[in-house]
């Protein structure tokens, strides 16, 4: 396994939203899906950066430094979760961002139960339609829907992002698209607390647009706070991934 380079920047702020084990999925878009072929396939309103400074996060953030390698064994025993089945959706909460507003960016997300801080650039929340990511997402059985709402990033460096979780959880995972299309992209997970090994797991994929977003999820046998998701080598060499989209985030907190 190659190894893959860390450097990252950290930001925060917090917009309120609510979720409950209730709720449903996003549902598929009645807006007409504009599958062009063109190398970016998102489209906003500039200027779409008009996010709040925010406030400070509610758990501090302490990225982990030194080492440029992820690879070791794991400490505890985890289970993959590939596929968005009944059984994953029944027992995890979706963090719904339903209610986020269209074309402002946030840097963290949280309901009454958890809050979700990503480290880097901030995210930006797109619809599905034609001003928003107005490609097809993916398809059952491996994605909840067709055209959910998405947030966008643009990554930077190998790190995509750090997601830090204000409670511990013991199950995590989220749909993820790159947003460059008939090109494949290889994507990691690292569930953990210890950045610098696999404490709680590790998932990976080749992902694909149009059509190709895959669920990251895992179960632990012990709890975790952080997720770092990255941006491995792409099998077409050096195609830019030019930008990355996730979708469907759930959780189930440690008891």
């Amino acid at each position: 396994m190659k190894k893959i380079y860390l450097l990252t920047s950290i930001f925060a702020a917090v917009i309120t939203i609510g979720c409950s084990k209730e709720e449903v999925a996003v549902s598929d878009s009645t807006q007409t899906s504009a599958v062009a072929k063109t190398v970016n396939h998102y489209s906003v309103n500039p200027p779409y950066d008009v996010g709040k400074p925010g406030e400070e996060p509610q758990v501090p953030l302490n990225p982990p430094t030194g080492g440029d390698s992820l690879i070791t064994d794991p400490k505890y025993p985890y289970t993959v979760i590939e596929i968005p089945t009944k059984a994953y959706k029944d027992e995890t909460c979706l963090l719904d961002i339903s209610k986020l507003e269209v074309h402002r960016t946030y840097h963290a997300i949280q309901n009454d139960k958890l809050t979700i801080t990503f480290t880097g650039d901030s995210v930006l929340k797109l619809n599905s339609g034609p001003t928003g990511w107005n490609s097809r997402w993916g398809s059952a059985p491996y994605v909840e829907c067709e055209n959910p709402d998405v947030l966008f990033f643009r990554p930077t460096y190998s790190i995509v992002t750090v997601i830090y979780l204000s409670k511990p959880c013991i199950e995590f995972g989220f749909e993820l698209a790159p947003n460059h299309q008939d090109y494949d992209h290889s994507f990691g997970a690292v569930f953990g607390n210890d950045f610098l090994d696999y404490s709680e797991g590790f998932t990976s994929s080749i992902i694909r647009s149009p059509s190709g977003a895959r669920l990251f999820a895992l179960k632990a046998t012990h709890p975790f706070t952080q997720v770092t998701v990255l941006l491995g080598d792409s099998p077409t060499g050096d195609t830019p991934v030019n930008g990355v989209a996730f979708a469907n985030i759930r959780y189930k907190l440690a008891e």
